[in-house]
């Protein structure tokens, strides 16, 4: 069954994990999913239920969460960040406490309660982030979500007893990878050169010096005051507009 459950999680895990902000839906429906696999894995198995049931559960619900939020965008990504918060609060915690296969500890069957307030406390966190930031918080928790389900996918064909510390390095290398793609890509989407249009080239006007002055001072002539210009009559010794001295006059 673990097989199976790998051949699932996969490719929905590399989906999210390079393109979940950029297919949202495809985020929330994963969240979904899980939701529907957490259920089965706490009540379904306790009634009875077999594993193709609750795969069904999981795709039911995951399908239903995928097409509200075509409609309800915001809403439902802080829906889904609440639910993939919670459940990476828990499996990091499993995985540090356990250190076992996490495809066999995914559901909450062997752990105590204390899981369920990590899970509450991860989920208003990462709600809170998604409904504050956006895309941001979509590319980090569609990363996370990512790695998980693609570590769960390639989780049976890991050693079983490997220590904690090493499906936790795994996971955050995954995690990582995929925020650095979609930050790429959402760099590059946002992006926007800015081209001046082309301005006309100004034609330089020609220089034309000014005319000279009409009021420019001339040099006097003999009938006029050397000191301001002012008509002299002949014979006179003192100019009758400045008072200067003109000369001594002429003999009548």
């Amino acid at each position: 069954m673990e097989f199976i459950i790998a051949l699932v999680m996969l490719p929905l895990g590399l989906l999210s994990l390079f393109l979940g902000r950029k297919l949202f839906w495809l985020f929330v429906g994963i969240s979904g999913f899980l939701l529907g696999l957490l259920i089965g894995g706490v009540i379904g198995i306790g009634n009875g239920w077999d594993w193709p049931v609750i795969l069904l559960v999981g795709l039911l619900l995951g399908a239903g969460a995928a097409v509200l939020s075509i409609y309800l965008q915001k809403p439902m990504a802080s829906l889904a960040g609440f639910m993939m918060g919670g459940l990476l609060a828990v499996v990091l915690y499993m995985l540090v406490r356990y250190g076992t296969n996490i495809a066999t500890n995914l559901m909450f069957g062997g752990p105590g309660p204390e899981t369920w307030i990590l899970f509450l406390v991860g989920g208003v966190a990462a709600a809170v982030f998604v409904w504050v930031t956006y895309e941001w918080a979509l590319i980090v928790l569609s990363s996370l979500s990512g790695a998980l389900l693609t570590f769960i996918g390639i989780a049976p064909f890991l050693p079983f007893n490997l220590p904690g510390i090493i499906y936790l390095l795994i996971l955050a290398g995954l995690a990582a990878v995929g925020i650095y793609v979609q930050a790429q890509m959402l760099s590059k989407t946002q992006a926007v050169v800015v081209v001046p249009a082309a301005v006309p080239a100004a034609h330089a006007a020609s220089y034309q010096p000014l005319p000279p002055s009409s009021s420019a001072a001339q040099t006097p002539s003999g009938n006029d005051c050397p000191q301001c210009g002012a008509p002299v009559r002949p014979g006179a010794k003192f100019c009758n507009r400045c008072g200067a001295t003109v000369g001594a006059g002429s003999a009548p």
